[in-house]
């Protein structure tokens, strides 16, 4: 999702990479970034809404340069339809961890099963957007396998023979 920005960007571009960018343009666009060709570069009227976001407290320059990247490594990938530059990958990531749920916050019950049921439904639900442990055990392993092991089974041999059978 692109945001249109209240003052466009400037990116002093060469005219090599002003025409480059033209025919990108759509990709660019998708990737949320809108601009047009001016005398002296390339103004950049819209972002991804995820740039804004990402750091509220950012710098125009700071934008600037992230646009910037985002332009250049678009340019310098292979037209694909379902490429998303690693700068808007890179910015959806940290929200989505800020906006996660932290050691220590309480929940209600209905909360907890909630997100239980969402995480469940997650491909890699142990591990967050950059790959980070999302989950802390609180029982070790070894220590489940000590009290499992230290309790007597009973008829063992009775009941491996019917579970062969």
């Amino acid at each position: 999702m692109h945001c249109p920005l209240n003052q466009p960007l400037i990116l002093p571009f060469c005219e090599e990479k002003k025409k480059s960018a033209g025919t990108k343009v759509d990709l660019l666009q998708k990737c949320g970034v809108t601009l047009k060709d001016i005398a002296i570069g390339l103004e950049v009227t819209s972002v991804p809404l995820c740039f804004l976001l990402r750091k509220k407290h950012q710098t125009r320059d700071q934008l600037q340069q992230l646009v910037s990247d985002t332009i250049d490594e678009v340019l310098d990938t292979p037209l694909r339809s379902e490429f998303i530059p690693s700068t808007v990958v890179s910015a959806l990531a940290s929200m989505a961890c800020h906006g996660s749920v932290r050691f220590g916050r309480k929940m209600s019950r209905d909360s907890c099963l909630q997100l239980i049921r969402l995480l469940s439904a997650q491909k890699l639900p142990f591990q967050c957007a950059h790959g980070r442990p999302s989950l802390v055990p609180l029982i070790k392993i070894p220590t489940i396998a000590k009290f499992l092991l230290s309790k007597p089974v009973k008829n063992l041999v009775a009941r491996k023979k019917k579970f062969n059978a």
